[in-house]
């Protein structure tokens, strides 16, 4: 875990010191593009190539947000044409920016020759806050910021028109310093980001017509990376180790010659470092022309497996899943004479297609050889002994050879060459060595007459066949002589419209001009009361906000100083306006009175309850008394009898025991007893005793009686001082009780009838309400604060209206309407001279498309050129015809012979 903290912070240490930059170099998308140079396409490769473009539009901003880039620089070119791109293209591309939009990652954009500011200017403030379109009257400035730092400064400049001109160069004023200057003003920091791109659409030296720049001049501007666009290819300047300069290419081909890898670049700028560039292929559709060597080929089955491997090969190089392919087959093989026939060819072109749907041969080209022929074979010399005996018998007849060379010709709906009767003697030779020529062969089974004759015959078939449209054949060049000749004649008319065209033209478009100026003057006029409309509507906004706001505000003071009253309302004016060293000292002077009138009350409560304890016990002890007088109706005679019991007890029981003892002591005394007599004198002392105890008995007082008045005295006694100490109490209690009332009157609490308690509770209710008012009071001041301000704002914001007001045609009689009057008035004069020129416009392409078509026509002496060539292959593919005519008479005569 320690080594993983050592690393990490080792790793950010590194990235300190060494800071790099990665984003992604996009260029030539053009949405909407037709797709050119193709020979054959199914429906359905034609909707799959509709298709292909945004789909790799798609794998463009994939590869942006896969790679967490830090922008992307986009040089031109997005759509191909304002006319070629449909709504659903801008949809496609605006949801785009919108998922880079989504993921924080902006886009710098400068707009080409195909896609004009021009085409741009509605859209441009639709576009989501992360896309950067560059100026044209001048170059744009951004600083790319890190982390709060600035890491890169970028600057580019866009086409305004389909044309740069030819005497402004397109970076001119981008260059590091510029960069730096104009950037430092928003951002001081700027010179220090590391890095600097530029972003441009230029031809530089590979088209000297679309904005060319010199390169060199480029490499000496400061500038670490210019992302360019326009040329459909991979360039890399002065070298692709040192790319400073970088083409990458459009995203996807268009056509059959832009073939190979398609895509865009991740660059990664490192300092001190060359730029590195990572490929990133976007290609959904390869577009390939392959040269495919099948001389080793014995088969036509081997000659597609060799087809199929190279375009497999190809197509792995490409990076992409599908591919249109174009074919040619080269090499010198036994099977050229089956592939001359176009039927064989196209066969196999579409098993090819069949075989594999990802793939599409557009055209499947023969430029096959045929073995070299063996110089040692000899043509069959029976035959041509034969042909040259027949040649001979015929040097008579030749009358007789023209007419059956004239009749071949009838039969076939061909004139007969003008020069045939005079040339007929070396036609015949002509005629002679084809026949040499077809005899010979390295195969003895093939050099016969029979298959010279078939050779003959076809050759005689394509030159005559009207629907093969080659040189060899006659029909075809009869029918091409005659549309020249119609042609020609044509062309004299059409040259007379093409003055007038042109002279319609140049009216039309000085007409344009004049109307594109106005036009121009109109939409400066319009974007100025559109942006005064928009800050006139903003500072309504602002000031029908403000007044809402102070609205509010008026409100909650409103509010407020209801609280307050509230607050306020049944709590002493003095109390509220105690401060808080007051309020304490009021609250321990309560607490002082609260434990004084406690410890009286406490006082006051044990006198209570001792005086009810004394008074109690009193009365407990007089019931006592009485219930014991009461008890048996007789108290006094019952003590009488018991008294009168007792004496008898006590005088009898002494007496007989005196008795008993005198009478044991003479007895012991006569008998000389000593233990009678001791008994004796016990007894006597015994009921002595007894006597002594007997008159203490009868003259004791009555102890319980005396008791309970003895204890009735003090009951009485201790009741009669707890109840002076209970009125003593009850003095002291309601003077300290008068005294609390005294200074609760004193301290502004005579609302609470003298209670301790609801003083308290007054005073805490009266600290709560200060509290809440004093809340109230800053509520209030911040209110009062916001109520000043919005206030001034408004101030300010009707100055400000007045001031957008005053900048309008008008100012004296200007109103928030007048702007949108004039917005509506200049809007209709744009659009009726919008429509003027739109349709001379269309009427300016109209004459284009006559005049393109016309300089696609031939001149009047190229066409007489271009027809007496036409003639001469006539003329001279006739003789041919006239040869083939007689080579097959002489093979048919010779056959016969033989």
């Amino acid at each position: 875990m320690r080594q993983s903290s050592q690393v990490a912070v080792v790793f950010g240490i590194m990235q300190a010191m060494t800071k790099s930059l990665t984003f992604l170099h996009v260029a030539d998308i053009h949405f909407g593009a037709p797709f050119r140079g193709f020979r054959a396409l199914t429906d359905a490769w034609k909707e799959r190539l509709g298709q292909a473009i945004g789909e790799s539009y798609d794998r463009v901003i994939d590869a942006a947000i896969a790679h967490r880039v830090e922008f992307v620089a986009l040089a031109g070119d997005v759509f191909d044409t304002a006319r070629s791109a449909s709504y659903a293209d801008y949809l496609h591309f605006f949801e785009g920016m919108e998922r880079l939009h989504r993921e924080g990652i902006p886009v710098y954009l400068c707009t080409g020759n195909h896609d004009p500011y021009t085409m741009w200017r509605y859209d441009v403030p639709l576009l989501p806050e992360n896309v950067h379109v560059f100026d044209t009257s001048a170059p744009s400035y951004y600083v790319h910021m890190r982390d709060g730092e600035p890491l890169c400064l970028l600057a580019g400049r866009s086409y305004y028109n389909q044309t740069w001109p030819v005497d402004r160069s397109i970076v001119e004023g981008i260059t590091r310093a510029d960069m730096e200057r104009v950037l430092s003003a928003d951002c001081p920091d700027a010179p220090k980001a590391p890095f600097s791109v530029g972003i441009t659409h230029t031809g530089l030296s590979l088209d000297p017509y679309k904005a060319p720049s010199d390169p060199d001049d480029l490499l000496e501007r400061g500038v670490d990376y210019w992302a360019c666009g326009h040329i459909h290819g991979r360039y890399y300047y002065p070298s692709e180790q040192e790319p400073r300069i970088v083409f990458p290419g459009d995203i996807q081909g268009r056509d059959i010659k832009e073939q190979g890898r398609r895509g865009c670049f991740l660059v990664t700028l490192e300092e001190g470092k060359a730029p590195k560039l990572e490929d990133v292929p976007t290609a959904t559709v390869a577009f390939e022309i392959l040269d495919v060597d099948v001389s080793e080929c014995s088969t036509l089955a081997e000659m597609e497996r060799r087809i199929e491997q190279a375009m497999f090969r190809e197509n792995g190089l490409a990076g992409c899943e599908e591919m249109v392919v174009r074919i040619t087959l080269e090499g010198t093989t036994e099977l050229h004479g089956l592939l001359v026939s176009p039927d064989v060819v196209e066969d196999m072109r579409r098993r090819i297609n069949a075989n594999y749907p990802v793939f599409y041969c557009d055209a499947l080209v023969n430029h096959t050889k045929a073995p070299e022929r063996n110089d040692n074979a000899r043509p069959n010399a029976a035959f041509l002994d034969c042909v040259t005996g027949i040649v001979e018998e015929q040097a008579a007849k030749s009358g007789e050879v023209v007419s059956y060379v004239q009749a071949e010709f009838v039969k076939r709906g061909l004139d007969a060459p003008a020069t045939l009767a005079k040339r007929i003697d070396a036609l015949r030779e002509e005629a002679q060595q084809l026949i040499e020529d077809l005899l010979e062969a390295e195969d003895e089974v093939e050099a016969n007459p029979s298959n010279a004759f078939v050779e003959v015959e076809r050759r005689i078939s394509v030159g005559s066949a009207r629907t093969d449209a080659s040189e060899d054949s006659i029909a075809y060049l009869d029918d091409l002589a005659e549309r020249y000749r119609g042609d020609i004649v044509d062309a004299k008319t059409k040259l007379e419209q093409q003055k007038q065209a042109h002279r319609e033209r140049y009216e039309l478009e000085q007409a344009c001009s004049d109307s594109a100026s106005r036009i121009e003057v109109l939409e400066e006029q319009l974007d100025e009361l559109k942006f005064q409309k928009r800050h006139l509507e903003t500072c309504e906004a602002d000031i029908d906000r403000v007044d809402v706001e102070m609205e509010s505000v008026r409100r909650d003071l409103e509010e407020l100083d209801a609280g307050s009253q509230v607050e306020a309302d049944g709590i002493p004016e003095r109390l509220l306006e105690l401060d808080a060293a007051t309020e304490r000292t009021l609250k321990d002077k309560l607490d002082e009175c609260a434990a004084e009138e406690e410890k009286a009350t406490r006082a006051l409560d044990l006198a209570q309850e001792n005086a009810s304890t004394s008074r109690a016990a009193y009365e407990a002890l007089v019931e006592m008394g009485a219930e014991q007088e009461s008890k048996e109706g007789a108290p006094a005679g019952r003590l009488r009898n018991i008294r009168t019991v007792q004496a008898l007890v006590s005088v009898l029981l002494p007496v007989a025991f005196m008795a008993a003892g005198a009478g044991a002591f003479v007895h012991g005394r006569v008998i000389a007893s000593l233990s009678i007599t001791a008994l004796g004198i016990g007894l006597v002392v015994l009921a002595f005793f007894l006597a002594a105890g007997a008159l203490v008995m009868l003259f004791r007082p009555d102890e319980a009686a005396t008791a309970l008045e003895t204890r009735k005295t003090n009951a009485q006694w201790v009741m009669l001082q707890d109840q002076k100490k209970l009125e003593a109490q009850l003095q002291a209690k309601q003077k300290t009780e008068e005294r609390i009332g005294a200074y609760l009157d004193e301290a502004g609490f005579g609302s609470v009838g003298g209670s301790l308690r609801q003083a308290r509770s007054l005073l805490d209710d009266a600290s709560e309400a200060r509290a809440r008012m004093n809340v109230i009071s800053q509520k209030r001041v911040s209110l009062e604060m916001r109520a000043s301000s919005l206030a001034a704002e408004r101030a300010q914001l009707v100055e400000k209206r007045a001031k957008i007001l005053s900048q309008v045609d008008a100012p004296g009689q200007a109103e928030p309407r007048t702007v949108e009057n004039l917005i509506t008035r200049k809007t209709a004069q744009r659009d009726a001279l919008l429509a003027t020129s739109e349709k001379m416009q269309l009427r300016i392409e109209e004459l284009d498309q006559i005049l393109e078509k016309a300089k696609s026509d031939h001149l009047i002496d190229d066409l007489n050129m271009e027809h007496q060539i036409v003639r001469t292959k006539l003329e001279e593919g006739k003789q041919r015809m006239a040869v083939l005519f007689i080579a097959r008479h002489l093979i048919d005569a010779g056959l016969a012979r033989m």
